[in-house]
């Protein structure tokens, strides 16, 4: 009953924080924030629960937030209030003049994550590094990129830089390792050259695969290194 509990309060904890990031998300929104930079800030807030993923007693629970979180994917909520609306259109990262905002943001995200969560369940020193590098490593790869140094000019994303996939490589090296290292204990030193594999999986997902569908992709291709590692 108490280990129930926990992950009932995991949940409900999980839930309340992710109103109240629809809140401020709305409440910017209405201030002149760029819907993009609102989508951009939406998977670091989310890694705060998955940090929390391994207090879970049961992680079928995950799939309970996964589903929270999914709920502004819900096309009712398209002729909805005009807090649902502007929760959309932030969290799409785009604004639609004539047509209902398409939340691809959200939903390779979702996809990702329930990628992760699905290592977790099976692995979970695998599953926490790969979904915090989703939350965490990618955005800063997405932001380093704004300095604009020597991009690389890949077709899919001419926009991508040399110094966000150095930074996309050392977060991700850093995420998954001590990932591992929380569940086994193993040396810093002795994961390096593996999860540096890993970072490039990451790296190469990144750069060549098409926005849309990149997030979900390029955490299936960590956890099947991390796998085959």
């Amino acid at each position: 009953m108490l280990t129930a509990r926990i992950d009932i309060i995991i949940t409900a904890l999980f839930f309340t924080g992710l109103a109240q990031l629809a809140w401020f998300s709305v409440m910017l929104l209405r201030r002149n924030v760029p819907p993009a930079a609102l989508s951009a800030s939406l998977p670091p807030m989310i890694s705060i629960w998955v940090l929390l993923w391994p207090l879970y007693e049961h992680p079928l629970w995950i799939w309970a937030g996964i589903i929270l979180l999914a709920l502004p994917l819900i096309p009712v909520f398209t002729a909805g209030t005009p807090f649902l609306q502007h929760l959309r259109i932030a969290w799409s990262g785009v604004f639609h003049e004539e047509e209902p905002p398409r939340m691809w943001p959200l939903l390779s995200l979702i996809a990702a994550l329930a990628v992760a969560a699905g290592f977790f369940q099976r692995l979970p020193e695998f599953g926490l590094g790969i979904g915090l590098t989703i939350c965490l490593a990618f955005p800063v790869a997405d932001l380093l990129d704004r300095s604009g140094h020597v991009q690389l000019g890949f077709p899919q994303h001419p926009e991508q830089t040399l110094v966000g996939h150095i930074g996309l490589l050392i977060s991700t090296t850093l995420l998954c390792g001590w990932s591992i290292h929380l569940y086994h204990g193993v040396e810093w030193q002795r994961l390096f050259i593996a999860m540096l594999l890993v970072g490039i999986s990451a790296s190469l997902s990144r750069a060549f695969l098409p926005t849309r569908i990149m997030p979900p992709l390029a955490t299936l291709a960590m956890g099947v290194t991390l796998w085959l590692l």
